[in-house]
């Protein structure tokens, strides 16, 4: 195919020229390292109720005028966050799988975030 495309770096059998193989592993481990990089630059926010949050109807007016504000903004950042994952949907059969899970995920954040803006305006 490209002869020595890497410059011999995947050249594993040391004959002086990168077959297909070793083209093939050159590519995946180059893949590997992008996805990891890529992987570094998404945030996933890990939501959680604070305790002080239980019985919402004790809060004042105030304080759930400000909570509510956290949720919407935390709701649209995960939104955002969810728009630019779905546009970058990958073909790959595997990546895909993984890319899956993380729009779930942000899904059921987005989802326990609503349920609790619905609690708090109950």
């Amino acid at each position: 195919m490209f002869d020595d495309i890497f410059g011999g770096m995947f050249d594993f059998n040391g004959d002086g020229h990168t077959d297909f193989l070793e083209e093939a592993t050159g590519f995946a481990i180059l893949n590997e390292m992008m996805k990891e990089d890529n992987d570094s630059d998404n945030v996933v926010f890990n939501v959680s109720v604070d305790d002080s949050y239980d019985d919402l109807g004790e809060l004042s007016t105030e304080d759930k005028d400000s909570r509510r504000d956290e949720i919407e903004e935390q709701i649209s950042e995960l939104e955002d966050e969810l728009d630019d994952l779905e546009l970058d949907e990958p073909d790959d059969e595997f990546l895909h799988l993984e890319w899956e899970e993380q729009v779930e995920e942000l899904e059921e954040q987005i989802s326990d975030l609503k349920e609790e803006l619905d609690e708090l305006d109950s």
